[in-house]
């Protein structure tokens, strides 16, 4: 499993307990799923695309 997938899974099974054992404001457990949901997805798609998405990432913070 990558990387993102991992911490994606642990950031949904953290929001998870924080629903049903703590009073969490809806706005933090609504920024906290959303950034667990996108590792998600960036950990499930494939191999090619994950190669072009880290490349373009790369490129794209590496320009001036």
């Amino acid at each position: 499993m990558r990387r993102e997938l991992v911490i994606g899974l642990l950031m949904q099974s953290i929001i998870i307990v924080m629903v049903y054992f703590f009073d969490a404001p809806d706005l933090f457990l609504g920024i906290f799923q959303g950034i667990s949901l996108g590792l998600m997805i960036i950990g499930v798609i494939p191999t090619q695309y994950y190669l072009g998405f880290k490349n373009w990432k790369s490129t794209a913070f590496n320009s001036k």
